[in-house]
């Protein structure tokens, strides 16, 4: 494993969970990074903010905006979210760090930091290829160009480290309906849940789930629990009435979830997958039951907007020369039906 995500519900102890998770994979000997989107990142002293400051300042400037100090991107909507994504990558590629936990917030906050780094890259590489780019004007082209093009490669690299990172959903018992949807509109960008921590609750609910913690390692079953309504392990943390849990305790009652995440083999692949049906295709997208969920077309990309969440998924070859026929949800999965474009598919039978 080399990056956990942490998110959850506001107010629910993320930053707990995610500070007890890094203090006990360091008392199990492995070396950490931890990143807290909720903190802005020393990000002016990285090399990612002078390369942002090389295109997007130069941009602005190309599009008519007057000189902008360094100091005023900060304002750019989401560009610290970038940057911290940046930083995040390069941790997960240094190669003396075993785990990076990366403390995303709210869960609201995380999938704003998805979507960003999901749709970022594809925005930047046609400003840089469309009109707007031959009305850019600066000292050195070739050298914003190559600025430009680091800023997407770490953007990149940080969305294909989250897509194979292993995630970890907070709350309490009364969030788990807000759980379960959120887990499936993470799956929108190839983010799957692996565990839930179930904070702050009562001894009354926690009696009951030692006893079934009691049985699962009688049965020789890791002692977090497989949920039935997760299908992932999920651990409970008992409630306090102090100010807050300490960590070295967080640490403790995390301690079987961080051996669980430690052995988990990192995720490999989408999470959606294309079938043959007969001469037809079928793709199916996991989302969860009762998910708001639209779909267009646009080329040879799939738009999807779940729960208010877009993303744009390019299309595998076989189904970019195929046309949706029809499909919708069908339990917990989008299912979508592809048929050959008589337009350009040659007919085998010919």
């Amino acid at each position: 494993m080399e990056l956990l995500l942490v998110s959850g519900v506001g107010g629910s102890g993320v930053s707990s969970v995610a500070r007890g998770l890094a203090r006990g994979f360091r008392d199990a000997g492995l070396s950490t990074a931890e990143v807290n989107s909720a903190v802005s990142a020393p990000i002016e002293s990285s090399s990612l903010w002078s390369d942002a400051v090389d295109t997007f300042g130069v941009w602005l400037q190309g599009l008519g905006a007057a000189s902008m100090a360094a100091d005023e991107l900060v304002g750019l909507a989401g560009l610290n979210e970038l940057i911290t994504g940046g930083l995040v990558a390069d941790a997960v590629a240094n190669p003396n760090i075993d785990v990076v936990i990366w403390d995303m917030g709210s869960t609201r906050e995380a999938l704003r930091i998805l979507q960003l780094l999901d749709t970022v890259p594809m925005l930047l590489d046609r400003l840089l290829t469309g009109p707007a780019a031959a009305q850019l004007s600066a000292p050195e082209p070739a050298a914003l160009i190559a600025a430009w093009y680091r800023l997407v490669n770490h953007v990149v690299a940080a969305r294909d480290d989250i897509r194979a990172a292993t995630c970890v959903l907070v709350g309490e018992t009364r969030d788990v309906p807000e759980l379960v949807s959120v887990a499936g509109v993470l799956r929108l960008y190839d983010c799957v849940t692996s565990a839930v921590v179930l904070n702050k609750v009562k001894e009354t609910h926690l009696a009951t789930s030692k006893k079934q913690s009691k049985s699962s390692r009688q049965s020789g079953q890791e002692a977090a629990l497989i949920d039935q309504e997760f299908g992932v392990p999920v651990v409970r943390l008992p409630f306090r009435d102090t100010r807050g849990p300490k960590v070295s305790k967080t640490a403790v009652r995390l301690r079987p979830l961080c051996k669980l995440l430690k052995d988990l083999p990192r995720n490999s692949g989408p999470v959606w997958s294309v079938s043959a049906v007969k001469k037809d295709y079928t793709f199916t997208f996991p989302l969860y039951r009762g998910a708001d969920i639209r779909v267009g077309r646009r080329g040879d990309s799939l738009l999807l907007v779940c729960d208010g969440q877009r993303r744009q998924l390019e299309l595998p070859a076989v189904l970019k020369r195929c046309l949706i026929t029809g499909g919708g949800m069908n339990g917990a999965s989008l299912v979508l039906r592809f048929a050959p474009d008589p337009k350009v598919w040659r007919d085998s039978r010919e």
